[in-house]
């Protein structure tokens, strides 16, 4: 948790690359690694303790770098944790997203205002990933029900995006929205149809539930409910 998530002080005013640095110093980075390629694991030392015996190599700044992640940051291209478990299709439209929002001003602008963000603390910030991880859909963020929010942050996207590619890879996303789905449900859908059946439902599929099973036919413990009966010898 102490190298995940929101950076600390993110939405509180003045926030800068200052902020950034003084949370990067405080962060334990697991292990280091020297110019000459040796690790070494650190323990309990931060970053700060590691850079003041002496000036770092830029390769070796890069991997202290590298030892934090936040759920988003730049590092020679734009990354975002939140898509790391996303299907190929849906992480383009999650890209596609963010595209239409951050790199157009007008979108920018209107979503910032959506979401009252130029008032937003970071307590605003977590109690709407809270409210998310809760609730569901039924969750309000920032004073609204999420799924109006979702609908028209992907409408701010849709119209700023010009390349007819990039807005049907958003569609893919939005349109599980639309029916108050995530990535998630349609992947716990593929897996109950595709999974391999466990010796308990097979049984209660050949026999029944709460059958008795012939001991011959019985393979590991019999399911709940039934009962297995091991022929008697005369």
């Amino acid at each position: 948790p102490a190298r995940c998530g929101i950076v600390p002080g993110t939405f509180s005013p003045g926030f800068g690359l200052g902020a950034y640095e003084r949370w990067i110093e405080q962060l334990s980075p697991i292990v280091f690694v020297s110019d000459e390629g040796v690790t070494f694991s650190t323990g309990d030392d931060t970053c700060a303790y590691l850079m003041q015996d002496r000036d770092l190599s830029t390769g070796e700044l890069s991997h202290l770098l590298s030892m934090a992640w936040p759920d988003v940051r730049w590092n020679g291209r734009l990354e975002l944790r939140a898509a790391d478990s996303l299907p190929l299709r849906l992480a383009c439209g999650y890209v596609a997203l963010v595209k239409g929002i951050f790199a157009s001003d007008s979108s920018r602008t209107r979503a910032k205002a959506l979401l009252s963000l130029d008032y937003a603390t970071d307590n605003d910030v977590f109690c709407a990933w809270n409210a998310l991880r809760e609730q569901g859909w039924s969750a309000r963020v920032y004073g609204r029900p999420i799924g109006q929010v979702a609908n028209e942050l992907s409408s701010l996207a849709s119209r700023a995006l010009e390349d007819r590619e990039e807005r049907r890879m958003l569609d893919a996303l939005s349109q599980l929205w639309e029916v108050r789905m995530v990535p998630r449900d349609t992947l716990l859908r593929t897996w109950e149809r595709t999974r391999p059946r466990t010796s308990d439902e097979t049984a209660v599929e050949l026999y029944g539930e709460g059958a008795v099973i012939p001991f011959d036919k019985l393979e590991g413990e019999p399911p709940a409910g039934s009962t297995s009966v091991m022929p008697v010898l005369s």
